[in-house]
């Protein structure tokens, strides 16, 4: 048998290995909603080597791949028309432009909402099938592998199909197991004699003892793995949860030889941007002696220990606050930017963390809020790094945000005027596709339109001198002077 050249042999090796790579099962499919680049490699510095419109599907090779460059995000590594790359999760947990759907084993789940629109793509956007009434039965055979946010709800995409055979996809917070059916349904906790309470309980020490049913079985690694979903935290280091402080709700309570023992249940969970992953969920019964009970919800807990009482009236205003209430007093941090004795109005800059139901931190509540003579009202929300600053020297501070994604960054100022802030500067630029745009006055807009072609030249920013402002994009400078709370471009 005659033998292959060795450069010969080296190709048809290459080749084969290509083949063998492209022909891998999928183990789900993904959904395209907005232009996407698929990368050579798990980074953002590694070529485009196709860009990918919405309405594409794609396969799904492999999920929560490392970034090569050591950045602290993942990757999906997917395939299009022959071609392997990697399209970054932040496409689908940030920016909504991408969903992927892992197979699953068919469940039959019932709509808990009055009605419940099933959609042609895991998308809220997406096309509209059908409207799903309250207690249809459908069975679903595929999910996200990441929770999303809607409507204060963090849950998965589900496909699901109707019992009239249509198949489509419906937001998982607006099903539920039937009663007979739920895999969460267990009566092995279940203790004679046990009372109804409320409140949460504080562990006392690090590594308690929990029990599935008090003085008789206790909770052992093997068990907590037949609950632990994800994969972010291994079983084995678990236990760096249950230390001393961590709080977890609490609603029944019994008294066994004169012992009191609380039933416990808490999903640590972890969250990051508009996504959610679980880390393993916990519950059992604690006894008196690893950790205190407390009938008092967190919030009346927290403020009893609160020593600043000139905030008082603030912090009941934050507490009503709808979907952003402030829980935890002890996480409130609040400075005044500045007062006016005369008008009887102050300005506070307020931060604290907003907790779910289980006392995970979903993420830090930045807030401007306006006190006067009727009472507090929120100026500005939703911003980071920010600080005060007075660019006319008026007595009356300007203010400056400024935020950061993994390629995107913005920074924003804003000026006072009849007790409210309005923006008269804002800079956004992304690395990501090389775009810049500067919002002027709340209208006048620069910019530099979106292009894959990386230049040293690509500038896009600005410089202060007092209450001027000199302005660049590229080669382009533009002048401007603040004054009165707008820009006024100068010749």
């Amino acid at each position: 048998m005659k033998k292959l050249p060795t450069f010969s042999l080296i190709l048809l090796m290459l080749f084969l290995q290509i083949q063998c790579k492209d022909n891998r099962a999928a183990i789900g499919v993904g959904f395209v909603f907005g232009d996407i680049c698929i990368h050579e490699k798990p980074s953002l510095a590694s070529e485009c080597i196709q860009k990918i419109t919405a309405g594409t599907e794609v396969d799904l090779l492999t999920k929560e791949v490392k970034d090569s460059s050591g950045k602290s995000m993942q990757w999906q590594e997917i395939r299009y028309e022959k071609k392997v790359g990697y399209i970054s999760q932040d496409e689908e947990r940030t920016y909504n432009k991408f969903a992927a759907i892992l197979a699953d084993v068919e469940r039959e789940m019932v709509v808990s909402a009055s009605s419940l629109r099933l959609r042609k793509f895991p998308s809220l956007t997406a096309e509209v099938i059908q409207s799903l009434p309250r207690q249809t039965l459908v069975t679903t055979f595929g999910k996200s592998p990441s929770s999303f946010r809607v409507e204060n709800k963090y849950d998965s995409w589900y496909r699901v199909k109707t019992k009239d055979g249509i198949i489509g996809f419906c937001y998982g917070g607006f099903l539920e197991y039937p009663s007979s059916k739920d895999p969460d349904t267990d009566a092995e906790d279940y203790v004679p004699n046990e009372i109804q309470i409320s409140g949460f309980v504080e562990l006392t020490k690090d590594n308690p003892t929990f029990w599935l049913k008090p003085e008789e079985t206790k909770v052992t690694n093997e068990f907590l793995k037949s609950y632990l979903s994800g994969n972010y935290i291994e079983v084995e280091s678990f236990d760096k949860f249950l230390k001393s402080g961590v709080r977890i709700p609490t609603q029944r309570k019994v008294t066994i030889n004169n012992k009191n023992y609380y039933f416990v249940e808490r999903e640590f969970k972890f969250y990051g941007g508009n996504s959610m992953d679980s880390a393993g969920s916990l519950l059992g019964w604690v006894s008196e002696e690893d950790a205190r009970q407390y009938d008092d919800s967190l919030f009346e807990k927290t403020l009893k220990e609160y020593s600043d009482s000139a905030n008082k009236d603030l912090i009941q205003f934050l507490h009503k606050l709808s979907d952003q209430n402030l829980d935890d007093v002890s996480s409130l941090k609040v400075s005044k930017v500045f007062s006016k004795e005369s008008t009887k109005e102050a300005l506070w800059d307020v931060s604290y963390d907003i907790l779910d139901s289980h006392f995970n931190h979903e993420y830090n509540k930045h807030l401007l809020v306006l006190q006067n003579k009727s009472g507090f009202f929120v100026q500005l929300d939703g911003y980071n790094q920010s600080e005060s600053l007075d660019l006319d020297n008026d007595g009356i501070p300007e203010w400056k945000s400024y935020s950061s994604g993994r390629a995107d960054s913005s920074v924003s100022y804003y000026s006072l005027s009849s007790a409210k802030f309005e923006p008269f500067l804002r800079i956004e630029q992304n690395d990501y596709d090389q775009s810049c745009n500067i919002t002027i006055n709340n209208k006048t807009t620069l910019s530099r339109a979106e292009t894959t072609n990386e230049s040293e030249n690509a500038v896009c920013d600005f410089k202060l001198d007092g209450n001027k402002i000199k302005l660049q994009i590229d080669k382009k400078s533009y002048n401007y002077v603040y004054e009165s709370g707008k820009l006024t471009k100068q010749k």
